[in-house]
């Protein structure tokens, strides 16, 4: 295939740099249950988890953007390499909690950690085993909440073509109507202007040759720190008068973007080859990570906080804690899931593999 925009070796690490990243911003936000007390612990909770977090799935849809638009492709190849990446991987992983689910609500033990009646998979009627996958009903999101990002880049990778020709028409217009309803919070039923909006802003990286190393020289510290503010005062805002500033909130999170490709860059500032390759073998666990944490999460922050006494200090440290503890055992277990059976480790992964 022809390559429109090439990567170095730099522009690559770093880009895994940033899913990496991305990664664990997004299993911060799906731990932030705070106290509900409004305490310094749910502040600072509030701070990561509802500000600084909210620009990781958004990088991820730049970075898909450009991954898929620097070569040229064929639509129909594209597509059949995509039902291999992210529509088998959704299925599997949707289905597998949805069987786990119908499992453990029939042990009474167990039942009470399946209190949610819209996650009563034994009372699904079929519309609501319709809805658990494509999320046009009832349901905003998948059963598997985090997997409404592979739903909406296997609808944009539907759309590549039609997105391309009209950016490439007018560009500027393309830009501004999606700007809007992105500001506007209108969505379309089956895919967020997120979504459209982050796509939209990789394809112009690679249509304009824009270089991670621009976007670098024109960050300063100054804008750093001037971020930084931003993010308190939205967060003091927000969260101590309730304030619902929907276009600076996400005026923030665009922000946060261009922040996270400008400065995420880990590999840089490793020197062993050891920790290189830990790096390397941790960011190519990314998908599998994504795709297992959510509900896993949610169950070892349930069982921590029965066994735990409460306290402010407690659910702060463990907002970070279980998390990491979280990444990592999934991490080793994806790692075990590939040595013992690559072809199911493949299969569940779109075939994304260390190199």
């Amino acid at each position: 295939m022809e390559e429109i925009y090439s990567l170095t070796r730099e522009e690559s690490n770093r880009f895994s740099d940033i899913k990496l990243v991305s990664m664990l911003l997004v299993v911060l936000i799906h731990m932030s249950s705070g106290t509900g007390m409004s305490t310094v612990a749910d502040f600072v909770i509030w701070v990561i988890a509802q500000i600084v977090a909210r620009s990781a799935v958004p990088c991820f849809f730049v970075l898909s953007a450009i991954l898929l638009y620097r070569k040229k492709f064929k639509w129909t190849d594209n597509i059949k390499k995509k039902f291999k990446t992210l529509v088998i991987p959704f299925v599997f992983w949707n289905s597998l909690w949805l069987v786990f689910f119908w499992v453990a609500q029939k042990i009474p033990q167990l039942d009470m950690f399946f209190s949610n009646p819209e996650n009563r998979v034994g009372d699904f009627s079929f519309w609501d085993w319709v809805d658990a996958y494509l999320a046009i009903f009832e349901r905003s999101k998948p059963f598997v909440y985090p997997l409404w990002f592979i739903k909406d880049l296997f609808v944009l990778n539907l759309l590549s073509y039609v997105i391309k020709k009209i950016a490439d028409r007018i560009p500027k217009i393309t830009l501004i109507i999606v700007l809007a309803m992105y500001f506007c919070r209108i969505n379309l039923r089956f895919i967020e202007t997120q979504s459209i909006l982050f796509f939209l802003l990789g394809y112009y990286v690679v249509k304009y040759n824009v270089r991670i190393e621009t976007i670098n020289q024109k960050i300063r510290s100054i804008h750093i720190i001037e971020y930084g503010i931003a993010v308190l005062l939205l967060a003091i805002l927000e969260f101590f008068f309730q304030s619902d500033i929907y276009i600076i909130h996400e005026s923030v999170i665009i922000c946060g973007v261009f922040i996270m490709f400008s400065k995420v860059n880990i590999m840089n500032h490793l020197h062993s080859k050891k920790q290189k390759r830990v790096l390397k073998y941790c960011e190519a666990k990314t998908f599998f990570v994504f795709c297992a944490h959510e509900w896993t999460l949610l169950f070892l922050r349930k069982l921590v906080e029965k066994i735990v006494p409460y306290s402010q200090g407690f659910v702060l440290l463990s907002f970070f804690a279980i998390p990491v503890l979280v990444c990592f055992g999934l991490i080793i277990l994806g790692g075990a899931i590939e040595k013992v059976s690559p072809d199911l480790y493949n299969i569940i992964t779109g075939s994304r593999r260390a190199s």
